[in-house]
């Protein structure tokens, strides 16, 4: 059976309790839900998958890609600031504040190696590897986005963790629960 599939790094225990708070934050003041309702938390995502995949193959890439996890010892990951973009969805401007996940030569390699694995069933190009952790985006309009980013600014975002696993994540369908593999990094 076909679903959809996605590669997620969650940052440590410490760090999501500090983000989810943020996002928190972000969502009463503002009356922003779709980041905080994420059912995945606080992530970065290394791939999503738009196209729905047969399970065996999702199994196959996740095989494949843990073979060469386990050749990379873990490694720092650091979350720093808040930034931001916007880009046009379904004829709407989809605007998101994140906090930066500062891109290392270990984060390339991942998001290298998982990007080969998928190239064969990814259609169009793979965007810019820009790692983030969403903090509010798609239903906050121009002005609001702004007053968002302003504030978050203004917080204290630097956080330091050890990875040493990303999340497999599939499911069939959006009501259907994610059901999650680690992909361990060298121990």
């Amino acid at each position: 059976m076909k679903q959809k599939f996605s590669i997620v790094l969650k940052p440590d225990a410490a760090s999501s309790k500090k983000l989810k708070k943020i996002m928190n934050d972000i969502s009463r003041k503002y009356r922003t839900y779709v980041a905080v309702r994420d059912i995945k938390g606080p992530h970065a995502s290394f791939i999503y998958m738009d196209q729905k995949i047969e399970e065996n193959e999702i199994s196959r890439i996740i095989g494949n890609i843990q073979e060469k996890f386990n050749k990379i010892p873990p490694f720092k990951v650091s979350i720093y600031g808040v930034s931001s973009f916007r880009k046009q969805y379904q004829n709407k401007t989809n605007w998101v504040v994140y906090a930066r996940v500062v891109k290392s030569k270990n984060l390339t390699k991942l998001y290298g190696i998982i990007n080969h694995e998928i190239k064969p069933y990814k259609h169009g190009k793979f965007k810019a590897f820009t790692p983030h952790i969403t903090l509010a985006r798609k239903d906050i309009d121009r002005e609001t986005f702004f007053k968002i980013l302003k504030e978050c600014e203004g917080r204290k975002i630097n956080y330091r963790f050890t990875l040493k696993y990303l999340y497999a994540m599939k499911r069939r369908t959006k009501k259907e629960k994610h059901r999650v593999t680690k992909l361990m990094l060298m121990k």
